[in-house]
């Protein structure tokens, strides 16, 4: 299993003791620090242990420091991050099956090593039981911190219906993403008429000498698929974090071609080809004809 750890000054001699046990163990190991009894703030190894999670790089997370009580109030705002200050190995176990913990905090001058050891195989070889009293509960402890993020509890996607280009190179798509759990976008020709009247984003295109001999349609599509390409990169670790499940971006095939199964078909793979990421989702209008397009 692949850990992060990470302790302050008082946590680090422990931290030390149970990198070695966990290696013997072949444990694929991530130390975010602390690397000597320097005094050092324990928000700060907290924080690391939390990025390591939040990021996909470690599946449990382990943090100690002298109480252990500190870092695990720190550790406890991060958003997303469960964790929970065990001294007994009903708690480290219980607090997986039925809270869905996934950080233990351990006081590094409270418990020794071979308790700390036995604390970590209980964290290590428990699992979320998912049954529904622990789902409904843990929905609940979620949308104090975020109502959105609740959602995901009961295997719900939350997706965005709107598209503009200034949030999508902020740093604001990937707060929501981070944050909100956010899970996909979806466009369409309105929802880029509004992006375009409500802002300064596309004078670079439209502004441009070569606009004046383009055609709506074609300057449309230069903005949609821009935008559309670096929604899709944003989203691209949630697309492959769910296993293709979300991480998608939509466009729309053109409404003029609502009656027209055969256009429909080719105008969805001519905008699948120009926007060349795995995570497009070509949206298509429900018609009858349009229907059997899809079909194909």
């Amino acid at each position: 299993m692949r850990v992060a750890i990470g302790s302050d000054h008082a946590g680090f001699e422990l931290k030390e003791a149970v990198k070695g046990f966990l290696s013997a163990e072949h444990h694929e190991l991530l130390d975010v620090g602390t690397y000597s009894q320097d005094p050092v703030d324990y928000a700060d190894y907290a924080a690391a242990v939390g990025d390591a999670l939040r990021e996909h790089k470690a599946e449990r997370g382990i943090i100690l420091c002298g109480s252990g009580v500190g870092a695990s109030v720190a550790a406890n705002r991060i958003p997303g991050i469960r964790a929970g200050l065990c001294h007994d190995t009903y708690s480290a176990h219980q607090g997986v099956e039925h809270d869905d913990m996934h950080v233990l905090v351990l006081g590094g001058r409270v418990v020794g090593s071979e308790l700390a050891r036995e604390l970590i195989h209980a964290l290590l070889n428990a699992h979320f039981s998912g049954e529904e009293r622990h789902l409904r509960r843990l929905a609940k402890v979620t949308a104090l911190e975020n109502r959105l993020r609740a959602l995901q509890v009961f295997g719900q996607s939350v997706w965005l219906g709107y598209i503009k280009h200034s949030l999508i190179r902020s740093a604001e798509l990937r707060r929501m993403i981070d944050a909100d759990g956010l899970r996909g976008m979806t466009s369409n020709p309105a929802i880029f008429e509004n992006a375009v009247r409500g802002s300064s984003d596309y004078r670079d295109i439209l502004e441009a000498p070569a606009a004046r001999m383009t055609d709506a349609k074609t300057l449309y599509e230069q903005l949609a698929i821009r935008d559309i390409q670096d929604a899709a990169d944003v989203l691209q670790p949630v697309y492959e974090r769910t296993s293709t499940r979300d991480g998608y971006v939509s466009l729309e095939v053109s409404p003029l071609l609502a009656h027209d199964a055969a256009a429909t078909l080719t105008e969805g793979r001519r905008l699948w080809q120009a926007v060349g990421r795995d995570n497009l989702m070509i949206k298509v209008p429900a018609t009858r004809l349009r229907a059997s397009a899809v079909s194909r």
